[in-house]
């Protein structure tokens, strides 16, 4: 019997032991990158590169003695980003503070990076900066061939413009061409008569060729009488769109024989 009962204990250990390592499964840490630097007392910037993609948390984690009491101040809204980074605002300001990070990953596997401690920042070494006394030549070098160049520049008198008298100056001749059917004597030809009717009249209209051409006051041509073969012809004023002048220029043979006007009221 008391055989019987020590084996039932054994076994239950077994399976107390299978089952409670089942639960979690602890990751390797070896390929997060992590780092803390002390910017100013109080502000510590932490930055990390996290190459598992299968990340589902990623916590921050403070203390001030490196082992223990270690307080989660930031859990990242983005646990998979590769690069990221975060600054530590309320950090101490006159003890060593301390950092860690704890990863979960999906299928329930985790791990915690190893505690490192803030370094203050190493300030570049400045440039040195040129002297001037190391330059003595450049500064103390005068240049007098730009400057005597300058005066001479402004000593030369500018030329005066010569002096136009009014007497000298000759204006251009503007020549306006005649009008050829303006100051001239009524013609003998082409008239109006007492009741204002154009009379047209060519004695040799039986032995040589006429024609007339009639415009109107802006020149375009307001009607043509060609082969004119009447001595006399008279020509109604409902021919004509207004009263007025009319000029026309009458041929004969092909030749110009007149250019005059009439008035028609």
């Amino acid at each position: 019997m008391k055989s019987l009962i020590a084996c039932w204990g054994i076994v239950f250990c077994l399976f107390t032991a299978t089952t409670g390592t089942a639960q979690t499964t602890v990751a390797p840490q070896k390929l997060l990158h992590f780092a803390a630097t002390e910017l100013s007392p109080g502000l510590i910037h932490l930055s990390w590169k996290n190459p598992y993609k299968t990340t589902i948390q990623l916590s921050v984690q403070r203390s001030v003695d490196s082992l223990k009491n270690f307080r989660t101040i930031l859990s990242a809204k983005n646990p998979s980003l590769e690069n990221n980074g975060f600054t530590d605002y309320t950090a101490p300001h006159d003890i060593p503070v301390f950092y860690r990070i704890f990863v979960t990953l999906e299928g329930a596997g985790f791990f915690f990076t190893p505690v490192l401690r803030a370094q203050k920042a190493v300030a570049k070494p400045e440039a040195p900066k040129p002297v001037a006394a190391d330059l003595p030549n450049l500064v103390s070098e005068p240049k007098p061939a730009t400057s005597a160049v300058k005066k001479a520049a402004l000593s030369i008198p500018k030329p005066v413009a010569a002096e136009i008298k009014k007497d000298t100056i000759v204006l251009p001749r503007v020549v306006v061409p005649e009008n050829p059917f303006v100051n001239k004597k009524p013609s003998k030809y082409v008239y109006t008569d007492a009741k204002g009717y154009l009379v047209i009249s060519l004695p040799k209209a039986a032995v040589n060729q006429y024609k007339l051409i009639i415009y109107d006051t802006d020149g375009s041509i307001l009607f043509t009488i060609g082969h004119i073969r009447e001595p006399e012809l008279i020509v109604e004023k409902v021919n004509f769109l207004h009263s007025g002048w009319f000029n026309f220029e009458l041929f004969e043979n092909g030749l110009l024989m007149e250019q005059n006007r009439f008035y028609i009221q």
